[in-house]
């Protein structure tokens, strides 16, 4: 029996993970960032992949801010009917209302690979401040030529 291998996260900081992220994601395309600083409403503002990096790097210890994992037509709301193609699978498990609440990101990932050892190793991985978010990107974006991968990637979504 052969044990699964282990992938630890680096922590490379707030542009490298847009970079990886959206590694396949072209340069005409937006990249949301959302946003909601204290006592304010949720922002989201898609932007170039250039101006999102740009960015990031400012919003880097904000709480709460988060990148959109996929990319959209720009300068337009994050929706669905915006998304322009797929460029990976994820997962965000909310933890902090569980047994596994307070666990850290290592040993929640050891406890989902001796769960789910057939699970491949996700591209990113880490702490999502209530929980994990584990990140699968794919080497060459899906289209979205009228949905035609939107049905497997709603599959595989489930399946994770």
């Amino acid at each position: 029996m052969t044990t699964p291998a282990r992938q630890f996260h680096l922590d490379l900081g707030p542009q490298s993970h847009i970079e990886l992220l959206h590694a396949n994601t072209y340069s005409n395309v937006g990249v949301c960032i959302s946003r909601c600083p204290p006592g304010e409403k949720w922002k989201d503002s898609v932007l170039t992949k250039s101006k999102a990096i740009e960015e990031a790097g400012s919003l880097a210890h904000e709480i709460n801010c988060f990148v959109g994992q996929q990319p959209f037509k720009p300068f337009k709301r994050r929706s669905i009917e915006n998304v322009v193609f797929l460029n990976s699978a994820y997962v965000d498990l909310d933890t902090y209302n569980t047994p596994y609440a307070g666990i850290t990101f290592n040993d929640l990932y050891a406890a989902i690979q001796q769960m789910y050892s057939k699970l491949p190793a996700p591209t990113l991985g880490g702490s999502s401040g209530r929980g994990v978010q584990l990140i699968w990107t794919f080497e060459v974006g899906k289209p979205l030529n009228g949905g035609s991968w939107l049905g497997d990637w709603h599959r595989v979504q489930h399946a994770l």
